[in-house]
């Protein structure tokens, strides 16, 4: 089997532990407020992960991609990063929590007070845990880097299935506290292996303060994706709008898009990674252009089939969903169409990750955030405006549009790029 077959099956059981667990929640508590305040407070730690992942990938990746596997140089390299992602992970999360009662109310005016408190407890826990994510995420790239790709992909496999069988425990008995917990313990368990595989790298905390180049470049991506990586919080607003239940249903459908999505990254995009910082770093650009297109259409043509089973088996999935989340038969339909109103966003975020990889090879880490910044306000008037009319599938269609926005823009820079460089060899 090859490699990235491997990947993609031990990815698919990661998501699919982490889709039952959604599901496991959906199931033993319900859609409601309370799953509602539950997913909302997960909004701010993923959005702040997510911009601090993002900005450390710009930078390590590439440079760990071109050092030799397991030298004395990509350790010490590795604990720079580790020291860097500390520094950001720990400052932003003790930020967020400090001010929480500040923002929180703001950011889900619909709430009623029991489900602000609720969202608050649960923030607590999951800043936590978006301190050890992010400190993983980096040591994943360096593995990936050294063409470790399965290692890191059973460790993360281990640490999914155990919280599942964990919170089918203990959900009944301690309530959502408990899933919240286990989180936070599963993040702290798979970095504590990660350092194991690194062979725990000294932290470099005062070159980390020092490493003026990457902090340079981690800069646009640091305050420029707080902008574009906000949209979880801007669906949260508007979901505590909408009635009962609907942030859980609209989270739901999301984890489903995004699970295939991350199968297909990690499947393809992640192999691919190494290979195009390298010919880009040898100036092959006609064969790197040739590699991000052909992967573009394989994107594609995948999703228009998983579009294709949705519309097909509709019927039937509709049935399956009401028998195993409990669900009413209008409500597991709401879910379906949610699904399908995200194909949009299937394509664009695995094409557009692989898009911004080549960009960042290129040493340009300022073109993401532009384009970024600018779907994100078109996103946002998209959302503003649907979501009058059509609720929260009104938000999924305005994320699909916005997203296939952004790849098109994202394809017009990259190829102008390839074309200036290869007229300058």
């Amino acid at each position: 089997m090859k490699r990235g077959a491997i990947i993609a099956t031990i990815t698919t059981f990661q998501l699919l532990a982490q889709i039952l667990i959604q599901l496991i929640v959906v199931k033993t508590v319900g859609v409601g407020a309370e799953t509602d305040a539950y997913i909302a407070a997960q909004a701010v730690p993923v959005v702040v992960g997510a911009v601090v992942i993002s900005a450390l990938q710009s930078v390590w990746l590439p440079r760990l991609s071109v050092l030799s596997e397991r030298s004395i140089e990509m350790r010490r390299q590795i604990g720079l990063g580790q020291a860097q992602a500390l520094i950001l992970s720990c400052g932003l999360a003790l930020s967020f929590g400090l001010t929480m009662s500040l923002w929180l109310p703001e950011f889900f005016p619909g709430f009623a007070a029991s489900q602000s408190a609720a969202a608050t407890k649960y923030s607590v826990l999951f800043l936590a845990t978006f301190v050890f994510t992010t400190q993983s995420s980096l040591l994943v790239i360096a593995l990936r880097a050294q063409d470790r790709f399965l290692i890191g992909e059973i460790v993360a496999l281990a640490g999914m299935i155990s919280s599942l069988i964990l919170i089918w425990i203990f959900l009944p008995i301690w309530g959502l506290q408990a899933a919240a917990w286990l989180a936070l313990l599963r993040a702290l368990t798979v970095y504590l292996f990660q350092l194991h595989l690194a062979s725990w790298p000294r932290f470099q905390f005062g070159l980390a303060l020092k490493d003026r180049d990457s902090w340079r470049a981690m800069r646009p991506l640091l305050f420029g994706a707080s902008i574009y990586k906000a949209s979880p919080i801007v669906d949260r607003y508007w979901g505590s709008l909408a009635p009962s239940g609907a942030i859980t249903l609209l989270s739901l459908a999301q984890t489903v898009i995004v699970s295939i999505a991350t199968v297909l990254e990690r499947s393809s995009v992640v192999p691919l990674a190494p290979t195009m910082s390298r010919l880009i770093a040898s100036g092959d650009y006609r064969q790197a252009t040739y590699l991000y297109r052909r992967f573009t259409i394989f994107v594609a043509v995948v999703t228009f089939a998983v579009i294709g089973v949705l519309f097909g088996g509709a019927q039937i999935l509709q049935l399956v969903l009401s028998h195993v989340l409990s669900l009413e038969s209008d409500t597991a339909s709401k879910l379906l169409m949610l699904i399908v109103a995200l194909g949009g966003y299937l394509f664009a975020s695995v094409a557009g990750a692989a898009q911004a990889h080549v960009l960042y090879s290129m040493g340009d880490t300022q073109t993401p955030v532009y384009v970024g910044v600018s779907g994100f306000a078109i996103g946002f008037v998209f959302k503003w405006l649907l979501f009058g009319y059509y609720g929260v599938l009104g938000i999924a269609i305005a994320t699909s549009c916005y997203f296939l926005l952004n790849i098109a823009m994202f394809m017009l820079c990259i190829e102008i790029k390839m074309r200036r460089l290869e007229a300058k060899k």
